[in-house]
């Protein structure tokens, strides 16, 4: 996985400088890798190290990059509050 700690913001760090088709292929990638963790903690009923949120984090973010970026679908209160702690973090 890229981010080892389940971070969006470590997930961000590393696609920096990565082209569209990159960034959607990592992010899509880096999902399903959360999804198999959280499945195989819930198989054996132990803490999962990848939270809901990261993967959900991930999924807003292809969603962003496939339609909103392209299209212009998603509103700006969207956008903050999607990458709200990324920005924070950065600023």
């Amino acid at each position: 996985m890229i981010s080892a700690d389940c971070r969006i913001e470590s997930f961000f760090d590393a696609i920096d400088g990565k082209t569209f088709t990159e960034a959607v292929i990592l992010a899509n990638q880096e999902a399903t890798e959360a999804e198999r963790v959280m499945l195989h903690h819930k198989r054996r009923a132990e803490e999962c190290p990848c939270p809901v949120e990261y993967v959900d984090g991930l999924k807003e973010f292809i969603l962003f990059m496939r339609c909103a970026v392209l299209r212009n679908r998603i509103s700006k209160d969207k956008y903050q509050k999607l990458f709200h702690s990324y920005l924070n973090s950065v600023s």
